[in-house]
């Protein structure tokens, strides 16, 4: 009988033991399911640890919520859980509430997804120590027109970002660390702006870059490492492009050959040596481009440039010579300062109002070349002499720098500003140096001249008919205590 009554017992200790184990496993569950939900849900009213300031008529909040200023608990590590924000909302049931929110220095490390709100329509995350962003983390924002996330330390964006139909405006990524962007390739960006990727490490931009962007007016793309750019086929609505501080060597004719609404082209600071001359001709709205402080030595004579252009900036290249063709009669100006040029014999007349050709070798100036110049700076050049024939129309000329011993004005000249700083080689200024400067007229100022002379330290002598027959209406004379 014994091995019957251990079988009856065993066999009734298995429901036990089922049910026992079903019951602490369900208690487990519902411990880690309350304990998420602690977790995931954390109520906190975001004007009661950050500042929220309203207008006057309160139809808009800003919130700012700046590390050391958060109050309460949050100021202990600078940490804010973003999960349970409760957001400002319109006091009024029927009025209508925009805010906008700035979250700085804290230590973030992550962006979770925020909880949804219609008010909000800025939000700026700058220096919060962000690395990585959830799939979609902006889609509770429909009525978003401003993000930005900037001087923060993301990597790459390559999970869904802005796939659905929005209403931003104006993105800002800059000072990031991204290597990568393919999250911005599949983004819909119909109302889009401007976008700004500027000082990140992208090396490229693809096609499908331009592609997604191609509505957008600003496109910023600063200091990233850039090396090659091919903008395609596809036309865009680029207005400005910004490229300066890159590492592109070449501009070829087909390098910006789609970007045929461009308005603004800024190229400077990087390793170009070679422009095609046909680089900028199917550019036919370009009104502002800036190539300064490459290595084009020299442009192409055949260079063609649009007609609408209104600004070119060659400074810095190391140029020799006068290094264009024919200019547009549009062209107002002109900056080729800090190159080695020794002459510019244009072989035209140009309709440039403002002329900087300040640090370089020039020996002479050919005034006429240049009739239309209200501002003229030959600071720092080669000139033994005041120009000649400069046009009726100048009214700033400055010579800083320049070895002249004597100044003397031969030919009429209306200005209403003079400069004479820093002419190591200047000793004298004769009876009658300025007789033949007369006041620029003006319908704000009186007709007189303001003339600037400083740290000139050979200066001895000012002869007491130096200022004769001229209109002054000041003359600014400092570290000057030699002159007898």
């Amino acid at each position: 009988d014994a091995p019957c009554v251990v079988a009856r017992t065993v066999w009734s200790w298995q429901p036990f033991a089922m049910h026992l184990f079903r019951t602490f496993a369900l208690l487990i569950l519902v411990l880690v399911t309350t304990s998420t939900r602690a977790e995931v849900l954390p109520v906190l009213e975001v004007c009661s640890v950050c500042r929220c300031l309203e207008d006057v008529d309160e139809s808009t909040v800003a919130v700012e919520c700046l590390g050391e200023s958060l109050r309460h608990d949050q100021q202990r590590n600078n940490r804010l859980d973003l999960r349970g924000i409760v957001w400002p909302v319109a006091k009024d049931r029927n009025g209508t509430l925009k805010v906008r929110a700035y979250f700085a220095d804290l230590e973030l490390h992550y962006l979770p997804k925020l909880p949804t709100s219609t008010s909000l329509i800025e939000l700026h995350f700058e220096n919060d120590s962000i690395k990585s962003l959830l799939t979609e983390p902006f889609d509770n924002f429909r009525n978003l027109e401003v993000l930005s996330i900037t001087n923060n330390a993301l990597g790459s964006l390559d999970k869904d970002f802005f796939t659905a139909p929005n209403n931003l405006l104006k993105l800002d990524l800059s000072n990031n660390s991204l290597t990568a962007v393919t999250a911005l390739e599949r983004a819909h960006f119909q109302a889009l702006e401007s976008i700004d990727l500027s000082h990140n490490k992208l090396k490229a931009v693809s096609h499908q870059l331009v592609r997604a962007l191609e509505s957008v007016s600003l496109v910023r793309l600063e200091a990233c490492d850039i090396y090659n750019w091919d903008s395609g086929d596809r036309p865009t609505r680029w207005q400005v492009l910004n490229l300066n501080r890159n590492k592109l060597t070449v501009v070829s004719a087909t390098t910006f050959a789609s970007l045929e609404r461009l308005e603004a082209l800024y190229l400077a600071y990087n390793e170009i040596q070679h422009i095609d001359p046909q680089a900028f001709e199917g550019l036919k709205l370009l009104e502002r481009l800036d190539l300064s402080y490459n290595h084009v030595t020299n442009l192409e004579a055949n260079l063609v440039l649009p007609e609408v252009l209104t600004m070119i900036n060659v400074a810095g290249n190391g140029m020799e010579r006068w290094p264009f063709g024919k200019l547009s009669q549009n062209l107002r100006i002109l900056e080729i300062q800090n190159n080695v040029i020794t002459d510019l014999s244009t072989g035209q007349q140009v309709s440039v109002i403002i002329l900087n050709a300040s640090n370089n070798r020039l020996d002479t100036f050919a005034g006429d070349s240049f009739p239309e110049v209200t501002e003229l700076d030959l600071s720092f050049n080669a000139l033994t002499d005041v120009p000649r024939n400069l046009g009726k129309q100048l009214r700033t000329l400055v010579l800083d720098g320049n070895p002249m011993q004597k100044v003397f004005f031969e030919t009429e000249v209306p200005l209403s500003l003079l400069s004479l700083n820093h002419m190591p080689e200047l000793t004298d200024l004769d009876a009658f140096s300025f007789w033949k400067l007369v006041g620029a007229e003006s319908e704000k100022e009186q007709d007189c001249v303001e003339i600037r002379i400083s740290n000139c330290p050979k200066l001895r002598h000012i002869d007491a008919k130096a200022f004769e027959e001229t209109s002054i209406c000041k003359v600014r004379l400092r570290n000057a205590s030699g002159i007898r």
